[in-house]
């Protein structure tokens, strides 16, 4: 048994090895030539200069090219991300859920795109005449410049093949990495107003995650143990209330998280977020309170199998019968039996026992179908 499992994981495990331990590997040897090593994190650890480098190579996966980001440990003012501004960043602005702090230099500000909300630190970050032509001739290389409280991220996307990265590669990397972080202010402004967005954007995210996780579980309940039977009714009536709380708790957290210039960010995790949840929760939650709730009499209709078939997903196959509706107007009903099962049903002569309840909301829900061999 176990040898079978081991023969079916191979494949898995060794698509992991190639695309993960190969490129620390090499990762390894380059850091290990220069004096580094690799820390529990993966990343390539080095000292330049009496600054720890830190080098993470993250390899491309199927729909993502590969990753490449060279940081320095430091102590900073502020958190800012500097990158080209994209169509997005100007629609976002137009609408009033971005607000970009502006700088004196028009070239720079027409051009870039800063995710900051110190403008004291933006301020005298800009203020060295170095400070442009660096950061406009890294961003010739690298996507983006970010920036922490601890830490100078260079990210280049996409990066290419590690093997391609020599050792004059990295160095050079260290060497305007550490370049710029000398320019990078050490404090920064005073403002309260920070502290208040980034309790919202906690909240945000919080509750909708908190939203999304319960849609999600509503929908596995729902789906396993309360399967309501005319379920186009209840997504239909469901949308009407869950639609209404979505728009007005979206269009409520509009309000409260515009004005920063990571606004977007929040905003567009809190819609998807809660949209999806809200959305699932009315309906599968709605669902569950139906069955939960139920104290109605059990219903059993004898049924006739007019139809079956079967899928197949990721090799494993699922077998499915289709009985013919116990009540005028409503389609068959589809339900999924086991492989053994499934070779003994005849369409037009086997019979399943349909068990139903008629729900605290008034949804019928099928209990359970019963194979009548009998029949």
């Amino acid at each position: 048994m176990h040898i079978v499992v081991l023969a079916f994981l191979l494949p898995f495990i060794s698509i992991l090895v190639f695309v993960y331990a190969v490129p620390a590997f090499t990762l390894k040897k380059r850091i290990s030539q220069l004096g580094g090593k690799l820390n529990y994190k993966g990343e390539g650890v080095l000292s330049f200069e009496g600054r720890d480098i830190f080098i993470r190579y993250i390899p491309a996966s199927r729909n993502r090219s590969a990753e490449l980001r060279v940081s320095a440990a430091g102590h900073f003012g502020a958190q800012a991300l500097i990158r080209y501004e994209t169509p997005s960043d100007k629609f976002y602005k137009q609408i009033g859920l971005n607000r970009e702090l502006q700088i004196p230099d028009r070239e720079m500000g027409d051009k870039l795109y800063f995710e900051c909300d110190d403008q004291e630190f933006l301020n005298f970050f800009l203020l060295n005449s170095r400070t442009k032509s660096e950061v406009l001739s890294l961003l010739k290389d690298y996507a983006d410049i970010e920036i922490t409280k601890d830490r100078c991220q260079l990210k280049k996307y996409p990066a290419g093949d590690l093997a391609m990265i020599s050792r004059e590669d990295i160095l050079g990397m260290a060497r305007q990495l550490v370049e710029l972080s000398t320019l990078i202010p050490s404090s920064g402004g005073d403002h309260p107003e920070l502290a208040v967005f980034k309790l919202k954007k906690v909240l945000m995210y919080g509750i909708g995650s908190i939203v999304s996780a319960a849609g999600g579980f509503s929908f596995l309940w729902a789906s396993c143990e309360y399967r309501i039977v005319d379920a186009g009714r209840l997504w239909e009536l469901s949308l009407n209330y869950s639609a209404t709380i979505v728009i007005a708790a979206v269009s409520l957290a509009f309000f409260l998280i515009r004005g920063f210039s990571t606004s977007s960010k929040v905003f567009l995790f809190f819609l998807l977020t809660f949209s999806a949840g809200g959305i699932l929760c009315g309906r599968y939650g709605a669902a569950v309170y139906n069955g939960f709730f139920d104290r109605s009499p059990v219903e059993s209709f004898d049924q006739v199998v007019y139809n079956k078939y079967f899928t197949i997903s990721r090799g494993s196959s699922n077998y499915y019968a289709v009985v013919q509706p116990w009540r005028p107007g409503r389609k068959g009903w589809v339900f999924r039996v086991s492989q053994g099962t499934y070779a003994f049903i005849n369409p037009g002569s086997t019979h399943f026992q349909i068990l139903t309840r008629s729900g605290r909301l008034g949804f019928e829900w099928v209990v359970a179908e019963r194979y009548n061999p009998g029949q």
